[in-house]
């Protein structure tokens, strides 16, 4: 598939690429040049991007991203999956930190700027059809609970994620809602990285307290090491029973 567009003087060739490659390719060309990247999120129907998002909030993260993953590294254990690693700065700080991690990423590109930083065991995969091997710990941060796509879809995820748990394991996640009082937020889009176009995708964004009541109908406990009452941000620790 492809479209053209025109970018102020010149005509170019949009190449269509998978959901997170624009992300990636972004990551990627921060890496190689040493320049922060622009890249824009488009809700579905819109014709002007909604969100505009910066490669440096993934390889150089802000202080606050920093405090999620350090609670995040303090609950680890074992051998540790970090789901949609992306720009991999979480699992660096682990691997740094001495645990043994996987990092693992839908996108080509995003392995690739990890496997460029230093992440020593990066993996291509869908979390949905993953099923290589089993861990002590999964994490899942920055939301990347919501590419289930679905409040149903999160239900079928989460019940994936269990089978990849072995004995006394625990999944970590970080979520949240966009607005104060919304339970699910359900949202479709694609992003766009010059003239590379994302295939669209569904997300889905839940609320702590319906994390907690989605995991107990599957047998999972839920804790919260840390929840943030104004932004609604929060960090959850889902055990078995």
């Amino acid at each position: 598939m492809a479209f053209w567009f025109e970018n102020k003087d010149t005509e170019e060739e949009i190449q269509v690429v998978g959901p997170m490659d624009p992300h990636g390719l972004a990551l990627l060309e921060h890496i190689r040049t040493g320049q922060a990247q622009w890249f824009d999120y488009f809700y579905h129907g819109s014709k002007v991007p909604s969100m505009t998002l910066c490669s440096s909030m993934y390889l150089e993260p802000s202080d606050a991203q920093i405090e999620v993953v350090k609670r995040t590294v303090a609950l680890c254990r074992g051998k540790i999956l970090d789901i949609g690693a992306g720009g991999g700065f979480a699992a660096l700080i682990l691997q740094d930190s001495g645990m043994d991690v996987t990092a693992l990423d839908i996108s080509t590109y995003c392995v690739k700027a990890m496997e460029s930083i230093g992440v020593n065991n990066c993996v291509i995969g869908d979390i949905r059809e993953y099923k290589e091997s089993k861990y002590d710990t999964l994490i899942l941060l920055d939301s990347v609970l919501g590419c289930a796509g679905s409040i149903e879809g999160i239900s079928i995820l989460l019940k994936h994620l269990s089978t990849l748990l072995l004995d006394g394991g625990q999944i970590l996640l970080h979520d949240g809602m966009v607005e104060s009082g919304v339970r699910v937020f359900e949202w479709s889009g694609y992003f766009q990285y010059k003239h590379y176009l994302g295939e669209s995708f569904q997300w889905c964004n839940i609320s702590a307290d319906k994390l907690t009541e989605i995991a107990g109908q599957i047998g999972l406990d839920v804790t919260l090491p840390y929840e943030d009452d104004i932004e609604g941000r929060y960090l959850a620790r889902l055990v078995f029973s």
